[in-house]
């Protein structure tokens, strides 16, 4: 696309070229792959640390706030050669745990840099569920995880369907940890992208960039859809129902 606006780059050749020879669709699927780990991994891990931290109150859930808001302001680039140095280390050769080039240690990284946003957002969620409800509950003798399942997620899952879009979005085009931690061989989709513009292949590095965004667009514009089905758009009702009925099952049980 040297040559500026003109007819002939109007033309699929330039997706083509990016992602059949110029290794686009590894890339893509790879990136794919690792925003949906962490998509679930944040959304997941999330709501159950916010769980903790919301409902019990302990020095230690304190301490942890803290780091978490604290590890919200650390560059990626600075969390990366945290964890080239974390999983690079001579001593973890005999214990067969050193990760450095896999693609377990830039999944561990999509997820550390996901989850502070994940736990805060449900934090916030959480600030509105009653505390009586669910101590109503547990005199009933529900345990921990199904407080989570029956009440905590359905009042709650309009907040976690973004938190995991908002991994997932987030892991897709992150750029510092991928550059310093992807395997080798094995680039995800931002760092091909840059690795493109940066060899002066501006027509395959513009179409991959016009596909990814394409692709975060679609799945941004399927959670709403999600959200606004019929189930979601009467939720409080269905919600309130639900839980009465499981709470009900609970008395009868005698659990």
């Amino acid at each position: 696309m040297t040559n500026g606006i003109a007819s002939n780059n109007w033309t699929f050749e330039h997706f083509n070229h990016a992602l059949i020879t110029g290794g686009g669709m590894a890339a893509l699927g790879n990136s794919v792959v690792y925003a949906l780990i962490s998509g679930f991994a944040a959304a997941g891990l999330g709501l159950l640390i916010s769980f903790q931290m919301s409902f019990v109150k302990t020095a230690l859930n304190r301490i942890l706030s803290i780091i978490i808001i604290g590890s919200i302001a650390v560059p990626g680039v600075v969390m990366a050669a945290g964890f080239v140095l974390a999983w690079n280390g001579v001593w973890l050769i005999p214990l067969h745990l050193v990760l450095y080039g896999t693609p377990v240690c830039l999944s561990l990284a999509y997820i550390a840099g996901s989850l502070p946003y994940s736990i805060r957002l449900q934090m916030g969620a959480l600030s509105q569920v009653s505390v009586n409800l669910l101590r109503a509950a547990q005199v009933l003798g529900a345990k921990r995880l199904r407080l989570l399942r029956v009440i905590v997620f359905p009042l709650i899952r309009g907040t976690v369907l973004s938190t995991w879009l908002l991994a997932f979005i987030g892991t897709f085009f992150e750029l510092p940890a991928s550059s310093l931690l992807y395997p080798p061989g094995q680039p995800p989709f931002p760092v091909l992208i840059a690795s493109k513009f940066n060899a002066f292949l501006w027509s395959q590095g513009s179409a991959l960039t016009l596909l990814g965004m394409t692709i975060l667009i679609a799945m941004y514009a399927l959670g709403q859809l999600i959200m606004r089905m019929r189930a979601w758009r009467f939720g409080t009702r269905w919600t309130v129902k639900r839980v009465e009925n499981d709470v009900s099952e609970l008395r009868v049980e005698g659990i």
